[in-house]
């Protein structure tokens, strides 16, 4: 693909929305018959998407299910095949884990990948699809941003403690040790892992290494060329073999691997030239 091919911006999101949206992303994708196949890399996100395509998502039993027009894909330790045809356009709202429960609760199970959604969200996708349809993403948003900022006046907050280890953890590309987390916050550890996962759906060592897989990722994509063993020790594996591993755990292949497809797929470098961020270039 080229970058005539997708169109993908960011932006940032209202001032009392920043401690729980990480961002906004619209995207936009003709795809081809060579680019319809594509897989999401596992992530310690979670994602509320508003789309306009033809897309399907294959389930646990191998079979693919047409999306619905707004869904949430949950926190996931392994990659998902899509198949998308035709024109794709897509709004995403990105939340720290910890704060979609909240924000979502009784609207999604943030749990899932690419669950059904409550009442409330469908009716806002009957606003924001037209939108969409005919390339006004300036007006999805803020019909998004709106119907966010309403539901943050009634949510229940995250503890403080989850939400400062889980800025903790991010801050530090997921090198953070979770024992030293908990002692800080003067709680056990068994004590900080119920409190995460009751607020975030994972614990914080998942959360952990999501963070430095996807570090991982994002390094490659930038710099296939960069040097196995000094990103290992970057992102605070305890050697390559370790970086490996982890690596092969959450996508079957290997970092090395993983550089060489960017290479063939995305050869100027970068993910914006072959996919938004979470995708998987094998199948791109």
């Amino acid at each position: 693909m080229t970058s005539e091919d997708v169109r993908y911006r960011e932006h940032a999101p209202h001032p009392l929305l920043r401690g729980a949206v990480q961002s906004y992303s619209s995207y936009e994708e003709r795809h081809t018959a060579s680019t319809e196949e594509h897989w999401l890399l596992p992530d310690a996100n979670i994602d509320l998407v508003f789309s306009c395509s033809d897309a399907s998502v294959e389930g646990r039993d191998g079979r693919l299910r047409p999306l619905p027009p707004v869904f949430v894909i949950g926190v996931r330790d392994e990659s998902i095949r899509m198949v998308s045809r035709g024109l794709s356009r897509v709004l995403g709202v990105r939340f720290h884990p910890w704060h979609a429960l909240s924000l979502l609760e009784h609207e999604a199970d943030v749990r899932g990948c690419c669950t059904i959604v409550g009442s409330g969200l469908h009716a806002l996708s009957q606003r924001v699809g037209p939108l969409l349809e005919n390339g006004d993403n300036g007006a999805a948003l803020g019909l998004v941003e709106g119907w966010l900022l309403a539901r943050r006046r009634v949510a229940r907050r995250a503890a403080a403690t989850v939400e400062a280890a889980g800025l903790e953890l991010y801050a530090s590309n997921g090198a953070a040790r979770v024992g030293a987390l908990a002692e800080r916050l003067g709680l056990s550890v068994r004590q900080l892992e119920r409190q995460f996962k009751g607020a975030a759906g994972l614990s914080p060592k998942v959360l952990a290494r999501l963070i430095r897989f996807s570090r991982a990722t994002e390094r490659l994509e930038l710099d296939p060329g960069v040097s196995l063993t000094a990103l290992a020790f970057e992102l605070g594996y305890a050697d390559q073999a370790h970086f490996i591993r982890e690596f092969r755990a959450f996508t079957r292949m290997s970092p090395g691997a993983y550089a060489g497809q960017v290479r063939r797929h995305w050869p100027h470098g970068g993910s914006g030239l072959g996919a938004p961020r979470g995708e998987d270039p094998r199948l791109t």
